[in-house]
């Protein structure tokens, strides 16, 4: 933007920058139909300092810029004082200057001020007013002035003409203003002495009249010359020389005209590159900036001041031989947030001995920030935890908040789901039970004494107004409101406001000019509403109302910049254009005070020919009042969304915290919707519980029990519990205090399969929380080796191939798909993919390949590695979380004395390898003879914890397997503690051993066999050379049991499916024979056991192309109760009637084997049934 020459006045001073004279602009330049919006503008960006232009009155009290009585340039010639503006401004205008054709309509005094002031230029303003030029009509004079002050050029301009009673009024009137005399040269001389006595400096029309010696004569009175018309060079320099101080030109180039040989003005000057300054800054923090200065026939220094502390000054401008330059420096450091405002006021003395000055209004920003808390936008890409409620952005069309609650209006279906202001998680869909009417049946909402109220929307094809109450989240909407009245509307409730309460308050709406009223007394609205008419204001599109809390209103709307009409329509104030970014597109305004200050929200676009996309939140400081009010922050700065907001519903949500915070919700329709805080937000009256969701499982017939944890926060009252759904579940509590507590949940099935049931956690002023009951009763596990489930058709080569071995994560049975890969999940019905590795295997290896072995945790977390044949394999892992949703590169090369070899198999890992306790790893590669016993930790390696065993004493082969021997990781920690030899903590079986299982001998020197399992194998079979691929073992009370591979002849050639379960006195328990394969070439596959209890686990065996199963094996439960008190009474021998109830007291119709509580008349006694 051009600099605007900014010329403040003492008695006679005029300051002007450079004795060079300044060019006007005469009816704005020649490039345009001259007095027109192209004219002054071609002529400020030719270079002119001022415009002229001539004034005259329309027939309706309103100042256009033309010379002649008529409008000349006009086809009908129509006469200025005779007709309106807005017919004048529908006359095309043409005129044909220098061969070019120029068409332009009429400009009126406001728009051509603005172009001034846009430009950086000084108006020259001739009176003409109409008919004649020499009416000397006063009467218009006032509401000029006020035009010119009100655009900021009272002290910034010249008011010319030849009409001297009219330069007498403002002179009167208004002594801070210049006057100029308009005369012909043959005047010039004559008019000296009026122009004295009346402090007017002069412009004469050139000619002979005007002289060098006048000029000087007129200087020596401090009063300046202004010649016109001149265009061309030779009378530039003529009446330049003579030492006038503007030329008034229709068409000179600036950057053509020589410059003068010797100038005579004697009016000195200051001059300024800038002539306001906005600098913005933290509260402490410190920015500046640098004015250039320079002046003119200065006989002095000039001084500085600031007329504000918040910004300070310093001048470090030389003088020498008259002229000075240099630099301000204005430096704003805020002490508080908000806007400061200030002048720099620049003095000094010409050489003529006058005063002159200048100044810079200065503007600092410290505005408060708002951080983004979320962002469920188009732009943003990001979705809300759980149920994304957020997902069709078109679907919101406006937004309420209270008590903690967002309430968003999806008008299309007609529904309000509840949100967590803060968190952006959904609580609830708004029961809608009995809503109906209207084009949209919900189109708008306010948070109204803790309640929520909402209205429709009413159009031509459905004029029926509607509101309705909600007392609580979880109650049924109740109407207030049912009427055909819309105070003679056609359209009404595209946005609702409420002003008061519900006892004494009114549902107000804006349509076209007219707000909309209906009363509302202990919580009915009056059927019949009452209107206020406001004039100049048409809001058809989307319009709203917004009280400010005085008894005014805002109104907002497309077409509408935010507007404060008082209690009876009158307009008052009008927001500046500039604070929104020229957009008048926005729908929503939310005044707030702040720490004292007056602020708001408003919703706007992005700059452009009304794009309506990306919608933000303008962050508004009104501090300095409303007329001066600055835009200080957009958010989310970029916008939400690129779709166009045809639907121009947008909405704004503000919540002041007292003094420490200020939250702000923004939501526009098409585009998204996102929540940002400036401080601390507002603590909420809550209730949490942990966990949310709650799944218990166990058999039929018997307990479990689990606790959650209640946590009230800001709570005035007791937290009820309310249990509901199956009665498998019970609670102990129905109360607790208002900071919470435990709550024990008890699962007591007595029949197999899933249950439900639901907790709901209440308190007053807080969201209601539930907490979900999942229970899963299963058969009670029968004594012995039973089959859950088997498929037949599996995967895998029985001599090779991509997939060999199985884990188990979660409850299912995952094996490697090296060629792929990626892991996949067999199950009863077969397989599906389960999980791709490539991505992690790139990132954390930047490896295309990866290994058969698989490995899983007790909490499900999966160990594989990288590579396969290679020796890498046995360094290169990674770590895949249970919940499949992070992986984790592990690289064993850096471990101590540790000797990298092929890895083919992994066993069962004991405890959690990503939480901080950690869990063991036992890895046992071909070739070598020590054992890895690797601690990870928080997804690494733990080598405080990780050691290579000693010489076990075998060579392990490819298929060599450990498991772990200890149940925790503690008693592992605890070998690790006392430097032990790991006695205990893993045993081992491999192929070519494969009837032994081998432990750490008695003085810790080698590994030895420790049972041999061919003594007692099952008929048809033996374990003799059965070298198949797989080895689990698992204890069950004090009893340990292994699982091994069975062979049907003995041979390593004849390996089959089959396998059994021995117990460590090498005595077989059970065995798997069913749809057995034999012949079956390397026998790749798994066997894992998974405890259930005490006395039951689950067994997964999956061997390579042949079958995959589960099985579960239990032995006898034994009882906790002690002996004397059981009473052993074999069925056959009780003859009393009896009652069998389980040790939960819940009764048995037929009890088979275990403990009961028996009842036989008044004699209650345990008795085990067998």
């Amino acid at each position: 933007m051009k600099r605007l020459i900014t010329l403040l006045f003492t008695v006679a001073t005029v300051l002007l920058a450079t004795a060079q004279p300044y060019l006007v602009g005469h009816r704005g330049s020649y490039w345009g139909v001259e007095n027109t919006e192209e004219a002054f503008i071609n002529g400020a960006k030719k270079g002119y300092d001022y415009l002229e232009t001539d004034i005259k009155v329309t027939k309706d009290g309103k100042f256009v810029c033309w010379h002649d009585d008529n409008l000349t340039k006009a086809s009908s010639e129509p006469s200025i004082a005779s007709n309106t503006l807005s017919y004048l401004k529908s006359q095309k205008l043409t005129q044909t200057r220098g061969g070019v054709t120029y068409t332009g309509y009429i400009c009126t005094l406001e728009e051509y001020l603005d172009i001034c002031k846009e430009y950086g230029v000084a108006p020259v303003i001739e009176f003409k007013w109409a008919t004649g030029i020499n009416s000397n009509d006063c009467s218009n004079i006032p509401a000029l002035v006020k035009i010119v002050e009100e655009k900021g050029f009272r002290n910034n301009c010249y008011i010319f003409t030849s009409m001297q009673k009219c330069l007498q009024y403002v002179k009167t009137n208004y002594p801070d203003m210049e006057i100029m005399y308009l005369c012909y040269d043959t005047a010039f001389e004559s008019s000296r002495s009026w122009c004295i006595s009346n402090k007017a400096h002069i412009g004469p029309g050139i000619g002979s009249g005007i002289t060098k010696a006048g000029v000087q004569a007129y200087h020596d009175e401090g009063l300046l010359v202004n010649a016109w018309s001149i265009n061309s060079t030779s009378d530039y320099k003529t009446y330049g020389n003579y030492g006038c101080d503007f030329i008034t030109t229709d068409y000179l180039d600036p950057e053509e005209l020589p410059t003068l040989s010797t100038p005579t003005t004697m009016i000195g000057g200051i001059k300024t590159d800038k002539n306001e300054v906005t600098l913005t800054a933290g509260v402490g923090e410190s920015v500046y900036a640098d004015i250039t200065v320079s002046g003119s026939n200065m006989g002095g220094a000039i001084s500085v001041s600031s007329s504000n502390s918040a910004f300070t000054v310093t001048n470090n401008t030389t003088v020498s031989s008259g002229s000075l330059s240099g630099k301000v420096r204005v430096t704003f450091k805020p002490s508080a947030e908000g806007v400061s405002t200030g002048t720099i006021t620049l003095k000094g003395t010409t050489k003529a001995g006058k005063e002159v000055s200048t100044t810079i209004a200065v503007t600092g920003k410290c505005a408060i920030k708002f951080n983004e808390v979320w962002n469920y936008s188009e732009l943003s890409g990001k979705t809300p935890s759980g149920t994304n409620w957020a997902s069709d952005f078109t679907a919101i069309r406006n937004i309420a908040y209270g008590n903690g609650k967002l309430y968003t209006v999806n008008a299309s279906a007609g529904t309000i789901t509840v949100i967590d202001a803060q968190t952006g998680t959904k609580i609830k869909d708004l029961d809608t039970t009995g809503i109906s009417g209207g084009t949209f049946t919900l189109m708008d909402a306010e948070v109204v004494d803790g309640k929520l109220v909402a209205t429709n929307l009413s159009t031509a094809s459905a004029l029926l107004a509607k509101a309705y109450v909600w007392d609580t989240d979880d109650s049924a909407p109740r109407e207030i409101l049912n009427t055909t009245q819309l105070g003679g509307c056609t359209r009404l409730g595209d946005c609702m406001a409420f002003e008061g309460t519900l006892t004494n308050g009114a549902i107000l709406f804006l349509s076209g000019g007219t707000i909309v009223k209906y009363a509302v007394t202990n919580g009915v609205a009056s059927s019949i509403p009452t209107t206020i008419t406001v004039s100049d204001i048409d809001a058809t599109t989307s319009p709203r109302i917004v009280p400010n809390g005085d008894g005014k209103y805002w109104l907002v709307g497309r077409g509408i910049y935010p507007t404060l009409v008082s209690s009876s329509g009158t307009v008052e104030l009008t927001l500046d254009s500039d604070v929104l970014n020229g957009i008048i597109d926005g729908n929503d305004f939310y005044p707030f005070t702040f720490k004292g200050k007056q602020y708001a929200f408003a919703t706007t676009y992005a700059t452009g020919s009304s794009t309506l996309t990306a919608c933000r939140a303008v962050l508004i400081d009104a501090s300095n009042g409303w007329d001066k009010a600055i835009n200080v922050g957009e958010y989310p700065a970029d916008g939400l969304g690129s779709t166009r907001n045809t639907t121009l519903s947008t909405g704004i949500e503000v919540n002041v915290n007292g003094s420490s915070g200020v939250e702000l919700w923004v939501n526009c329709c098409m585009q998204g919707i996102a929540y940002y805080i400036h401080g601390t937000a507002e603590e909420i009256p809550s209730i949490s519980a942990t966990p949310s969701t709650l799944s218990l499982t166990t058999t039929a017939n018997e307990t479990i029990s689990e606790e959650i944890t209640v946590t009230g926060s800001l709570l005035t009252g007791n937290i009820t519990a309310t249990l509901s759904g199956d009665s498998s579940f019970s609670i102990d509590k129905t109360s607790l205090g208002a900071t919470g507590g435990q709550i024990t949940v008890t699962y007591a099935p007595t029949t197999v399969g899933t249950h439900s049931a639901t907790i709901t956690l209440k308190s007053e002023g807080a969201t209601t929380q539930t907490v979900q009951l999942e229970g899963k009763a299963q058969s009670a596990i029968a004594v012995g080796l039973t089959k859950v489930w088997q498929n037949t058709t599996v995967p895998g080569s029985t001599s090779g191939g991509d997939i060999r071995f199985a884990a188990v994560s979660n409850g299912k049975l995952i094996a490697v798909d090296k060629g792929n890969l990626k892991l996949i999940e067999l199950s009863e019905t077969g397989q599906s993919d389960y999980y791709d590795c490539s991505a992690a295997l790139s990132t954390h290896w930047a490896a295309t390949s990866m290994g058969p072995a698989i490995g899983c945790d007790d909490a499900g977390n999966i160990l594989v590695h990288t590579g396969w044949s290679a020796a890498t394999s046995g360094s290169n892992f990674m770590i895949i979380s249970a919940d499949l949703k992070s992986s984790y590169k592990l690289d064993l090369s850096t471990i101590e004395d540790y000797t990298s070899l092929r890895v083919d198999q992994i066993g069962r890992i004991r405890g959690n390898m990503l939480s901080s306790e950690g869990a063991y790893a036992f890895i046992a590669p071909n070739t070598a003879n020590s054992v890895l016993v690797v601690k990870i930790a928080n997804g690494a390696i733990d080598s405080n914890y990780t050691q290579v065993s000693s010489n076990s004493g075998l060579t392990f082969d490819t298929s060599t397997l450990a498991q772990p021997a200890l149940a925790t990781v503690a008693e592992i920690d605890a070998l690790m503690d006392n430097d032990s030899d790991l006695t205990n903590s893993f045993i081992m079986r491999k192929r070519t051993n494969p009837t032994n299982v081998f432990a750490w001998n008695s003085d810790n020197t080698a590994m030895e066999a420790q049972y041999d399992f061919t003594a007692t194998t099952p008929e048809g079979y033996t374990a003799k050379n059965a070298s198949s691929e797989g080895f689990d073992w698992f204890k069950l009370y004090d009893m340990s049991y292994y699982i091994m591979p069975l062979s049907t002849d003995g041979t390593t050639t004849n390996r089959s499916t089959a396998w059994a379960i021995f117990n460590q006195d090498g005595e077989i328990e059970a065995y798997a024979a069913e749809n057995i394969k034999t012949g079956i070439g390397q026998g790749f596959g798994s066997i894992i056991a998974v405890p259930i209890n005490d006395y039951s686990v689950a067994i997964y065996h999956f061997v390579a192309g042949c079958v995959a199963e589960k099985y579960t094996f239990a032995v006898e439960p034994k009882s906790t109760v002690a002996v004397e008190e059981i009473e052993i009474a074999p069925a056959e021998d009780v003859d009393a009637p009896a009652e069998y109830y389980n040790l939960q007291g819940v009764k048995i119709a037929n009890p088979e084997n275990g403990l009961y509580i028996v009842k036989r008349g008044n004699k209650v006694t345990k008795e085990y049934i067998r």
